[in-house]
């Protein structure tokens, strides 16, 4: 398979993921309402960065500069985001101890790890998260978004912390409090 189609399917996945890494923020904030912050499978997503190296033989990828992913109303905004992915073809080559079957001659990559920083940033219509740094481990589904301030806002409701760690397939979120202080909620009265 030529590297610009094995290109495309890595993009594919790599999309999928940073849509599911945007999604998690939201599940601490409205575990029971709706949330705006949606992965759309059939909805094309925009990469920019100011910059892209691929490493293959490391299996990375690394945006670098005023990076900007955006599906329909989800943004999220970073300085870089590298991301970890296995090619799929080598992996059950290496597993087998032998050449990729015909099937498997139709290679695609996984991806494995994301992380991002540099002042992490997404919003969707009303919520924003916003933190130094985060992670989205794709095996174990676990986001992870910390800083010396994680805030997670609805409007005027706003919730802070240092550390926010979110189970993305139960919706199971806990927020830790920065060294020496507590987790601090201001919900609005006026708030739905």
């Amino acid at each position: 398979m030529d590297k610009s189609v094995r290109a495309n399917v890595r993009n594919g996945c790599l999309a999928i993921a940073i849509m599911a890494m945007m999604t998690a923020p939201a599940i601490a904030q409205q575990q029971s309402q709706d949330t705006n912050f949606k992965l759309e499978g059939g909805q094309p997503i925009q990469i920019e960065s100011d910059q892209l190296e691929v490493f293959d033989k490391e299996n990375t990828a690394v945006f670098t500069g005023n990076v900007s992913v955006t599906q329909k109303q989800t943004q999220m905004r970073s300085s870089f985001m590298k991301v970890f992915y296995t090619d799929s073809e080598k992996a059950s080559a290496s597993n087998a101890g032998s050449e990729p079957s015909s099937t498997a001659g139709q290679s695609s990559s996984d991806i494995e790890r994301i992380e991002v920083g540099g002042k992490v940033y997404v919003n969707s219509g009303t919520q924003t998260a916003t933190g130094d740094e985060g992670s989205f481990d794709m095996k174990s589904n676990v986001l992870r978004l910390t800083g010396k301030q994680v805030v997670l806002s609805d409007g005027d409701n706003v919730l802070t912390g240092c550390v926010l760690t979110v189970q993305t397939e139960t919706g199971r979120a806990k927020l830790d409090p920065c060294r020496g202080s507590r987790v601090r909620m201001v919900i609005s009265p006026d708030s739905q």
